[in-house]
């Protein structure tokens, strides 16, 4: 069986490397020679495999020599799906549509281990949809309705799970850039993930189905996010209305919400107060805005969330009345890699400079793991004399009164923003550059 099914994805193969598309995209990439060598060894591999097949060979050592060229031919697939998709990014066209398609149709037949499993798919009542005859700029375009099927069927194929947790991604909006870490907790926070064993490696394992599977891809400009195509947006708002209810707003108290581990409270521009019994939560994890209202919520309701890690953005520091509640909030013991501070953009001599900057020093984060700090509408007029080693970014901004930042004290910076801030900073900054070149050289 392993021959048949080599033998069908080997016509595959040959199938995409004569496309006069996929010759095109070869051209401008400059391997087209390449590309004429792997298809002249392809043709020598469909020779053996028909001779394989002919002669019905059963010897155990050739079968796992026929397994291990099947195994082959998948990664050779991928390649060319890999190398589509690149060049899709740069020119997204009707050809890109159908490469979408092809590759979530191939990825799934990969799944497939018998000739009975891929003819499933090929007879599927998925594929006998209505076809329309529209035009587009004087060219048919009938084979844009074929795309959506060809996705149901991949879609289909997943488990129930797997299918939930897809159709949420229908949040998303177009070209939304995604990490995965923060969509395996939203997963968590809707409680789509079995508890009965770690639900973050669960997360983990659902999201690396999906991305095996073409329903999301790696961001074109950074690898470390993750995007969906439009075709497979349109596919997630299709069918989430299976599933979800839409939620307009939150709770007045989450004291009921004991088991709650991430809160993402992002792109809320309206909420100005949190909700009652969020210090309670002891099993939170993410929390992404903190506000500080005018009453209800105190900073050093923080002190029980222990296990509270990750990117944290707090609203309304110039409310904090004692740096006390600051340091009760034991910022400086939870594993916080991103911390945006704001305050507010008034400086008209009502704020109290002192006690906010004791209340600064007091939310000192773990300096091991912080890796992003954003401050915004600061009155303090000096950079903390703390160290971060860790810090890898720096963004001030609004802060009129700061004249000095000490580059001394962030070794691993990269990425500095200082916007609208003291005189004195740009020479603060030129001196330590000059401190910092003597002690390299």
């Amino acid at each position: 069986m392993a021959e048949t099914i080599t033998t069908e994805l080997v016509k595959v193969l040959f199938q995409k490397l004569s496309d006069e598309a996929f010759k095109r995209i070869a051209r401008a990439q400059g391997i087209h020679n390449e590309l004429k060598d792997l298809k002249s060894t392809l043709s020598r591999i469909q020779d053996l495999l028909n001779d394989a097949s002919q002669k019905e060979v059963t010897h155990k050592s050739v079968k796992s020599w026929l397994n291990a060229l099947q195994h082959l031919a998948y990664d050779i697939n991928d390649v060319l799906d890999d190398l589509a998709t690149e060049d899709m990014h740069r020119e997204p066209t009707l050809e890109s549509r159908a490469i979408i398609c092809s590759k979530a149709i191939g990825r799934l037949l990969r799944t497939k281990t018998d000739r009975e499993d891929w003819d499933d798919v090929l007879n599927s009542e998925i594929w006998d949809v209505e076809i329309g005859s529209t035009t587009e700029n004087g060219k048919d375009v009938e084979n844009r309705d074929k795309i959506v099927p060809a996705l149901r069927i991949s879609y289909h194929e997943l488990s129930a799970d797997l299918k939930q947790l897809f159709a949420y991604c229908s949040l998303f909006p177009k070209d939304f850039l995604f990490d995965k870490e923060e969509l395996v907790s939203l997963w968590m926070a809707e409680g789509f993930l079995n508890p009965s064993k770690s639900p973050e490696r669960l997360g983990r394992e659902y999201f690396e189905i999906l991305l095996s599977r073409s329903f999301f891809q790696h961001a074109p400009n950074d690898e470390s996010l993750f995007i969906m195509h439009d075709l497979m947006n349109d596919l997630a708002t299709f069918v989430a209305g299976e599933f979800f209810l839409r939620l307009t707003k939150l709770p007045k108290s989450f004291l009921n919400l004991k088991r709650l581990r991430h809160l993402d409270l992002r792109y809320t521009p309206l909420l100005k107060n949190l909700p009652l019994g969020i210090g309670e939560l002891e099993s939170l994890q993410t929390l992404t805005k903190i506000i500080k209202g005018d009453d209800g919520f105190a900073i050093n309701e923080l002190k029980g969330l222990t296990n509270l890690h990750g990117k944290v953005s707090i609203e309304g520091l110039h409310k904090v009345q004692s740096a006390k509640h600051a340091r009760e909030a034991n910022f400086s013991l939870k594993k916080i890699t991103g911390l945006e501070l704001q305050w507010v953009n008034e400086f008209d001599g009502s704020r109290m400079d002192a006690l906010e900057e004791e209340v600064l020093n007091e939310l000192k984060p773990n300096s091991d793991t912080l890796k992003t700090l954003s401050v915004r509408w600061s009155t303090k007029n000096e950079g903390t004399a703390a160290v971060f080693p860790c810090l890898k970014e720096l963004y001030v901004k609004k802060c009129p009164q700061l004249i000095n930042v000490s580059l001394q004290a962030l070794p691993s910076l990269k990425v500095l923003e200082i916007e609208r801030c003291g005189d004195g900073v740009f020479r603060s900054l030129v001196q330590g550059l000059h401190m910092r070149c003597g002690e390299e050289l």
